[in-house]
């Protein structure tokens, strides 16, 4: 168990990196949605893009060693590698902001 554990402890687009102080931060391209709380370490409100998204132009950045958000909203296929589910499933697909490989 650590601080990472509580759920949104970062808010959206925030990440958790418990052997780091603060332990949250904005994932690359994001920044505090609301700074006045965030440096009071009050970091539920998350991140906000730093330009808004081009779904048909922005990529994806990789992080490792992650727990992953709630998925009871998310999908997955058995069918696809993880490069099909990129280029056809989710760079397709405005909505989709994430995919995993799901290695461990």
């Amino acid at each position: 168990m650590d601080n990472c554990d509580n759920y949104v402890l970062c808010g959206p687009y925030g990440i958790c990196t418990f052997t780091y102080y603060p332990v949250c931060s904005c994932l690359k391209g994001f920044q505090p949605k609301s700074p006045n709380p965030w440096v009071r370490k009050l970091w539920s409100s998350g991140c906000v893009g730093n330009t808004p998204l081009i779904c048909s132009n922005d990529g994806f950045q990789k992080y490792s060693r992650v727990k992953l958000p709630d998925s009871r909203r998310s999908w997955f296929s058995y069918s696809l590698n993880l490069e099909e589910c990129k280029k056809y499933m989710c760079k397709n697909n405005c909505s989709c902001n994430a995919y995993d490989s799901g290695a461990r």
